[in-house]
């Protein structure tokens, strides 16, 4: 399973599976109960039981586009590359735009706006670099 934080190894056994058989499908969201193990260095976790968690979307669907802004302290371009690559473990659809040395540049990937992305870009980011926007959207017919 993989949350906003990473991955991780279920083990499921035959009991736990035929009863959760159902909710266990790529995407679906889900609260595993069990108990952590280690083995050979990996933790993994032994299921006790899976169950399909109840999703609310946020808000209702407008026209506006989110988009995350990053601002690179003096251009540097290693913080832009650890930056490039952290967003690019969160996939989603938030587009990213770059401003680097006074120029906006949009980044050609998006984001998902979660916890562990804004706190992965804090190592390199100041609070005040990382803005969330939202832009009008026009439908074209």
């Amino acid at each position: 399973v993989e949350d906003v934080y990473g991955k991780i190894e279920v083990i499921v056994f035959p009991m736990v599976f035929d009863k959760a058989r159902a909710v266990l499908n790529e995407e679906q969201i889900v609260r595993v109960s069990g108990r952590l193990q280690t083995k050979d260095g990996t933790v993994q976790i032994i299921a006790d039981d899976i169950t399909e968690m109840e999703v609310k979307a946020d808000q209702p669907v407008d026209n506006e586009q989110e988009f995350m802004g990053l601002i690179i302290p003096n251009g540097d371009q290693k913080i832009l590359d650890e930056v490039l690559n952290i967003c690019e473990s969160y996939p989603g659809n938030i587009a990213v735009i770059v401003a680097l040395n006074g120029k906006k540049y949009n980044a050609k990937l998006s984001v998902r706006k979660v916890e562990g992305l804004i706190a992965e870009l804090k190592q390199y980011l100041k609070d005040e670099d990382i803005i969330f926007f939202k832009n009008n959207v026009k439908k074209r017919s």
